[in-house]
């Protein structure tokens, strides 16, 4: 923030036109400021008391953006037609899954309320599924598990042939011990889409969760989906099961694989961690828990 702006000034623009005002671009991920920065700018406030120093924030950013009519929007070169609206806003969902990957639930909550008035006036069907699963799915990131249950039950009555909605819900009663309505939803999905890799994996999840034995040797590698941050995902229950039967040399090949395929999704560190500390010899003296 500080030499950008020693820059600017010192580029001889101060001769041109006086600088009244600096907006520093910064990327907070909806995480606010850090003191290092508000820091920056008392700095620059006290070396230039005629100057207004401000930073311009992404959600700042979009609101000035989202205030434009067609007319603007055509004028700085962007395309307004309903389909490439659609492409858009599905990469734009597609980037929000990759922030969840990385841990940054609160930055995609907010990024979500932003856009949740632009999704709903596409009015496409399967675009504002698409919002709603990964809605819920920030939601049980944040943490707010009822909430996302209430979601998940939304979808599922509203788009009973999307197996998502069912088969996230059924990890959510996995988790609360409900091991019955678990299986209730697995069987009801079972019925719309046995092959779907989604409910694939969620029977190997409740495997995960009822501790079942399985071989190295039971897993097919090559069956696994060719989308490399599924196939990750599939690396990493295999990794965990194999790590309940104490095979921990594959388990820790197979989390490797999982972070290789997908390096940027936290879970796949927080298993890797586990299984380093459970491999750790019990005479340990708190160095190698450490490292």
């Amino acid at each position: 923030m500080v030499d950008d702006f020693n820059k600017l000034k010192g580029s001889g623009w101060d001769q041109i036109s006086n600088i009244k005002e600096y907006h520093f671009v910064f990327n907070d991920k909806n995480n606010g400021l850090d003191s290092v920065l508000e820091s920056a700018r008392a700095q620059l406030v006290s070396e230039n008391p005629s100057i207004t120093f401000d930073t311009l924030l992404p959600r700042e950013i979009e609101g000035i953006f989202l205030s434009l009519n067609n007319d603007q929007l055509v004028s700085l070169g962007f395309d307004v037609d309903q389909r490439k609206a659609l492409e858009v806003s599905r990469e734009y969902l597609k980037g929000m899954e990759a922030e969840l990957d990385r841990g940054h639930a609160n930055f995609v909550y907010q990024t979500l309320n932003t856009m949740r008035d632009i999704i709903s006036s596409q009015g496409d069907e399967g675009l504002l599924l698409d919002f709603g699963i990964i809605e819920a799915r920030t939601l049980q990131h944040l943490e707010r598990i009822e909430d996302a249950k209430i979601e998940y039950e939304s979808l599922y009555k509203r788009y009973p042939t999307d197996v998502r909605a069912p088969l996230y819900l059924a990890e959510y009663y996995l988790k609360i011990d409900n091991y019955t309505e678990n299986q209730r939803l697995l069987d009801e999905v079972k019925a719309i889409d046995a092959s779907h890799w989604l409910y694939l994996f969620e029977i190997l999840v409740r495997k995960f969760f009822l501790k079942e034995v399985i071989s190295v040797t039971d897993i097919d590698t090559d069956s696994f989906p060719a989308d490399a941050k599924i196939k990750s995902d599939y690396y990493r229950i295999y990794g965990n099961l194999l790590q309940n039967n104490g095979d921990m040399k594959n388990a820790i090949a197979f989390i490797e694989r999982a972070l290789f395929f997908n390096p940027e999704k936290i879970s796949n560190y927080d298993v890797k961690i586990s299984m380093a500390i459970n491999n750790l010899p019990l005479e340990d003296n708190g160095t190698e828990r450490k490292k």
